[in-house]
């Protein structure tokens, strides 16, 4: 038995894997830089017990389209569409923290690429997950130790 079915077992109803759209579509959105409706989207999600995570689409900025005169001076006058951004999908690790009254907490985002040529999406997040937890210490079955958790969810 796997440790990604002996943790399903274990924990059962805490162990859940959510994908909001197909590993196709992500790959359609990543590629036609389509921002306008993605940006900060979780686009799938692995809680397992009190430790998560999440590969979300995000948006950076990489250079103003042209030179603005106004926008150098003062950044009142942002115009949006100066901006050329970039779509980039990538993995945050989130907790079950002990200060947080076992509320999910940001914990950390990684700098692992997010591989979406895989034939199994939850698989390849479990392995992750469970290499960054067993790394950094954190436990799936008990709520975790974190100095500064960065944001709360609901």
């Amino acid at each position: 038995m796997t440790e990604m079915e002996k943790l399903k077992k274990q924990l059962g109803e805490q162990y859940r894997f959510g994908m909001i759209m197909s590993l196709s579509d992500v790959k359609i959105i990543l590629e036609n830089n389509n921002n306008k409706f993605y940006s900060d989207m979780v686009v799938f999600s692995l809680l397992v017990g009190c430790v998560g995570i999440e590969a979300t689409i995000m948006d950076r900025c990489l250079r103003p389209k042209k030179p603005n005169q106004t926008s150098e001076k003062l950044l009142l006058f942002y115009n949006p569409d100066s901006i050329v951004t970039d779509l980039f999908i990538r993995y945050d690790v989130i907790i079950k923290a002990k200060q947080a009254d076992g509320q999910w907490c940001s914990y950390e985002p990684l700098e692992t690429e997010v591989n979406l040529d895989v034939k199994d999406m939850e698989q390849e997040m479990f392995r992750i997950l469970y290499y960054f937890a067993q790394d950094q210490g954190l436990s799936f079955t008990e709520y975790n130790d974190s100095e500064n958790p960065r944001r709360e969810y609901d």
